[in-house]
């Protein structure tokens, strides 16, 4: 569903905690198939000055493209804080981008 991704860059200093998000090379044409969720292995490892600081595995969830996220935990660090509140990230106006045109349409009587 996705194939090898590297990011390379330089921090401005050391000792510091820094927040990286490469691009991630996705296999579209797999990802259209997905029709329930499904786990996911990704393997991290990180590099400096060309040796290997060890690698990590993680196992994350895809998901349909017709799963709509309506709430993102603050414990996944991945939101931007504006919309944090009591614990989790409100992302109800999402559901805007999942209006089926033709199906709203249709069912409009004029």
């Amino acid at each position: 569903m996705i194939a090898t991704t590297v990011w390379t860059g330089t921090l401005p200093e050391g000792g510091h905690d820094y927040y990286i998000a490469p691009k991630v090379n996705y296999k579209f044409d797999h990802l259209r198939n997905v029709t329930q969720q499904v786990p996911l292995n990704v393997d991290f490892e990180v590099e400096v000055n060309g040796q290997s600081l060890g690698d990590k595995a993680e196992t994350v969830q895809v998901r349909s493209i017709n799963d709509c996220p309506y709430g993102v935990a603050n414990s996944e660090e991945t939101v931007d804080d504006e919309n944090i509140e009591n614990g989790s990230a409100d992302l109800g106006w999402m559901f805007a981008a999942y209006v089926n045109e033709k199906s709203f349409r249709s069912s409009i009587k004029f």
